[in-house]
């Protein structure tokens, strides 16, 4: 019997509900060994409450099936390959990575439904033999087969039956290998809990498949982070903000505080699109004021710079710069329609970072707080549930810290508990385990904290 194309989008839907009906629960994981210094802990894999969907003219992305909550896992994935050098040049770690990849495509060891998954990331304007590979309804029913793989313990090669084309020949198309690998490889990222930098010595670049469908936002509401083992190539993606059914899962390809020319540049230049989220959209008009205003406040950075390890007055003379350039740009914030100006305004936390260690060395903590609070405030905005977050929550709580301890005649600071809560919060929604992975993880950074409390005491 013929069937109409909505008779087929009927059948489509009912499987997709059946699939959010069967959906598995997050698997119980320690995260402190997770993301602890132990090699050789791992975690299975796990497709939390998301769907494929076709986004016209942005290709295939996810879609939450329920509404997700901050912190809530969606997705732990093993990578499909690595490069081989830690913190190798960009240029090498690709070239590395498409070899990885080959060599993957190529090996009889690896399941036919990764080597078909691995092929469904190609750009559909791509110019290709393969013509099956561009129907959408095709490679989303390669990708269904695959989550399912990724959260079942059956062979992959078991699943891969029934789908009607092969995987193409892989040693004949290096160049497309290296084309899908520039559009979706990623670098894995491991911050220290104690300088609160991001750790670049042991980074690689690599490609995971399943994650290579969260498109870009330069207000994203996923966060990324590695476990230590496997060479840090296992992916954990969480929600970074409440998350509505039927709403896209984006991550933030790049830093999130550049400005808005430094943005799309970089997305041109890497990824070979330019952005246009509703943050670009409420910046757009406003760039060339952005990078004027940026290049004024750099200025005064380098007055930071140079001023660092020298007297006192000296510093106090530059946070009276840089406390002026970010008056500047609240000036300019004010022209803007009220629930715009903080998200126009995150583009300069860099600025008020550098405020903020700048009061603090010249002893002037009350601005020093006031600085990180609006830094810690910004990123809540414009990168949620980061390492950003938590970096700046820890931060605040420190300088918090340092105050009460370096004040002869103790005052009450109630807001010193208050900060830590919060670090603990963001600390949780990254990384998860609770208050007991927060403590042991930030043991070092938590030991000034402590004291200032006992002093309160």
């Amino acid at each position: 019997m013929a069937r109409s194309a909505s008779h087929d989008k009927r059948l489509v839907a009912v499987f997709d509900a059946i699939r959010v009906c069967e959906q598995r629960t997050v698997p119980v994981i320690d995260w402190t060994r997770f993301y602890g210094e132990e090699v050789g802990v791992s975690a299975p894999s796990y497709v939390g409450p998301v769907a494929i969907h076709e986004f016209e003219g942005r290709g295939l992305g996810l879609i939450a099936t329920c509404k997700i909550s901050p912190g809530e896992v969606v997705l732990i994935e093993d990578s499909f390959g690595l490069s081989s050098t830690p913190n190798g040049p960009i240029q090498k770690a690709k070239t590395e990575l498409v070899e990885a990849c080959c060599n993957k495509l190529g090996s009889v060891d690896t399941p036919l439904l990764y080597k078909a998954t691995f092929w469904c990331l190609h750009s559909e304007d791509e110019e290709t033999r393969w013509e099956g590979w561009k129907q959408t309804s095709f490679r989303k029913s390669v990708l269904h087969k695959y989550f399912d793989h990724l959260n079942s313990a059956e062979s992959a090669n078991g699943t891969y039956n029934g789908l009607e084309q092969p995987p193409p020949d892989w040693g004949k198309s290096k160049k497309s290998v290296a084309s899908v690998v520039s559009l979706n490889s990623r670098k894995t990222e491991r911050w220290n809990p104690w300088t609160l930098l991001l750790d670049e010595s042991k980074s690689l670049g690599g490609l995971w498949l399943a994650a290579s469908l969260f498109n870009h936002s330069c207000l994203g509401n996923i966060v990324v982070s590695y476990g230590a083992g496997k060479d840090h190539s296992t992916l954990v993606a969480r929600a970074a903000a409440p998350i509505e059914k039927g709403e896209e899962l984006l991550h933030t390809y790049v830093y999130p505080f550049d400005t808005f020319r430094e943005r799309q540049s970089k997305l041109q230049s890497i990824y070979g699109f330019y952005c246009h989220c509703c943050r670009c959209t409420i910046e757009a008009p406003h760039a060339s004021l952005a990078s004027r205003l940026a290049d004024d406040l750099e200025l005064e950075l380098q007055k930071f710079s140079a001023a660092r390890g020298g007297a006192k007055s000296k510093m106090v003379e530059v946070v009276k710069g840089m406390g002026s350039a970010l008056a500047s740009i609240e000036k300019a914030e004010e022209s803007l329609p009220a629930d715009l100006r903080k998200v126009w305004r995150s583009q300069f936390l860099w600025g008020d970072h550098g405020l903020a260690m700048a009061a603090q060395e010249a002893g002037l903590f009350p601005e020093a707080v006031h600085a990180f609070r609006t830094c810690a405030s910004l990123v809540a905005l414009a990168a949620p549930s980061s390492e950003y977050e938590l970096k700046y929550s820890m931060m605040l709580a420190q300088c918090m810290a340092r105050w009460t301890l370096s004040t002869p005649q103790v005052s009450p600071r109630p807001d010193l508990k208050e900060a830590l809560r919060e670090a603990e919060e963001a600390h949780n929604r990254l990384y998860g385990g609770g208050g007991r992975h927060f403590v042991v993880r930030m043991k070092k950074r938590l030991e000034e904290i402590y004291a200032a409390l006992r002093r309160l005491q």
